[in-house]
């Protein structure tokens, strides 16, 4: 090698001296002796033999780096070739899984056809008793009408006397209507304001918020698992039943008798007394709610208006809603508006059908949109509670019945998306107040069933939370502060108030 390269650097002439033969190496080319005398000051300067040393000696090294970037390359390939297996593993158990997911849906749906058609069979047996009752009531009724009517005829002196009583009862029926004609009755109308405490039982009045019940019977299939156990972060007992809370920041937060018109207190997160409002005109405040801004929404049911709490206690009328009573509200997420859960005073009384419906307007009264036929085809029984979600969802309580509710969910344009009645087709969802956390999560107290419901932002189950201890019964008011900790209220039990700290991390957990 060393004689071919020899025999190739004789045959190559000095680009700047015609004739003579390259004897050095410098700045990256060969040069003569008479070039060598302009670089004899660079460092680069050296022989050709010199470069050839070097080149050489560095041949070995060059050779050792190439060996490493081939195994390195090798090493790589092998990983990829590994991870497209254990792809190609996890998705056939993948497919498995939904297979069988699949599978679980369709034999639950079988079952419910199943529950289905045997209590459409039962009913149809007790409807087929009820009328064979009926049938029987109306042959034994002929009978003695049959028996009264040989007894007038064996009588025939009692005939005139019976005619005179006809008469008299035709005459007494006419004088009735024309003295109701005279005397016209309005229509029953109920005081400005009912208490849910003072409802009759008489089911003249649709009982619309929860009234305190034993609840269902929880023991036989529905338990909490393991994994689902809540962390709680603070509990403590209060003074007053039946209260509902809005937390103030992270450490803070309202605590209102509802619809009693007491006084609004604001409490740390140990229970703590921070400072105490005076309700001196007893205003009969159903729900509050605390924006970003620190500041409160609040409605006063009996006096028809909605107002605001400062951070500072003050409390000021906004604007009026009358004829409507307003229930629950929440703030957009622009903060713009305020969404207000509205029920006038006709449709306490069902036989009236009066007016229900879930209202957006803005912060000074003006009516921006309103909901009263969700999906167009049927009518709110009552909106009780409402928010929004970080999709500005909005979310909305209906009472159905004194112990049963479901859960309506509309997007930004009010149009019905889907909705939520429960864990179980035989088990009453009694829904009272909802929130909603950072990651869109709905979340919902059922009172009779001691529960809180956690759903996904499209209204599916995630995690039911069962309230365990006899400490915490019926949960009636639920928010979220400022680090989605959620704040719950229990209408029994010896706690009143509890914090549930980082419940988040369950929801993230994988199947």
């Amino acid at each position: 090698m060393d004689g071919h390269l020899s025999a190739r650097l004789g045959t190559v002439r000095c680009s700047n001296h015609r004739g003579q033969r390259p004897e050095y190496f410098c700045c990256e080319q060969l040069i003569c002796s008479l070039c060598q005398v302009g670089h004899s000051n660079h460092e680069s300067l050296c022989t050709i033999e010199t470069k050839r040393n070097d080149i050489q000696e560095s041949v070995p090294y060059f050779l050792t780096k190439l060996g490493e970037v081939r195994a390195n390359t090798d090493r790589q390939i092998s990983n990829y070739e590994s991870m497209l297996e254990r792809n190609s593993r996890e998705q056939t158990n993948n497919k498995k899984n939904i297979h069988k997911r699949i599978q679980g849906v369709i034999d639950y749906l079988k079952k419910i056809e199943s529950s289905l058609k045997e209590d459409c069979q039962k009913r149809h047996e007790k409807v087929s008793e009820i009328l064979n009752k009926i049938i029987d009531e109306c042959k034994t009724t002929l009978i003695e009408v049959q028996q009264i009517k040989t007894s007038c005829d064996r009588i025939p002196s009692f005939n005139s006397a019976l005619e005179t009583v006809r008469v008299g009862v035709r005459v007494n029926q006419q004088l009735g209507e024309l003295d109701s004609k005279d005397n016209h009755q309005p229509l029953p109308q109920i005081p400005e304001f009912i208490s849910p405490h003072n409802l009759p039982g008489n089911g003249l009045l649709r009982k619309i918020i929860g009234t305190m019940n034993d609840g269902l019977d929880m023991d036989s299939d529905w338990t909490t698992d393991e994994n689902e156990k809540f962390e709680i972060k603070e509990k403590f007992e209060w003074k007053q039943k039946r209260i509902g809370i809005s937390p103030l920041g992270r450490d803070r937060a309202w605590l209102y008798p509802m619809d009693t018109g007491g006084n609004i207190f604001l409490i740390s997160q140990k229970g703590e007394l921070v400072k105490e409002i005076k309700n001196e005109k007893r205003r009969k405040i159903e729900k509050i709610h605390t924006t970003n801004r620190m500041n409160a929404w609040v409605t006063d049911i009996e006096k028809c208006s909605i107002k605001v709490l400062r951070e500072t206690g003050e409390l000021e009328h906004r604007f009026h809603v009358a004829p409507f009573h307003p229930f629950g509200i929440c703030p957009t997420k622009s903060g713009e508006a305020v969404w207000i859960c509205l029920a006038d005073k006709s449709s306490f009384i069902p036989e009236l059908k009066g007016r229900t419906m879930v209202a957006k307007m803005t912060t000074f009264g003006e009516k921006v949109c309103e909901i009263e036929s969700p999906g167009g085809k049927t009518h709110f029984t009552f909106p009780y509670r409402c928010t929004e979600n970080i999709n500005e969802d909005l979310i909305v309580v209906d009472r159905i019945k004194e112990t049963k509710g479901q859960i309506f969910i509309f997007d930004k344009s009010c149009q019905l998306k889907c909705g939520y009645i429960g864990t179980s087709v035989d088990r009453e969802f009694d829904p009272h107040d909802v929130c909603c956390n950072s990651k869109g999560n709905i979340i919902i107290s059922d009172y009779s069933n001691h529960a809180i419901h956690i759903l996904s932002l499209d209204g599916v189950l995630e995690r039911l939370l069962k309230m365990d201890s006899k400490e915490f019964l019926h949960p009636l008011s639920v928010a979220t502060d400022d680090i989605d900790r959620v704040w719950i209220t229990f209408h029994d039990g010896k706690y009143n108030v509890i914090i549930i700290n980082n419940y988040v991390n369950f929801l993230e957990r994988g199947t």
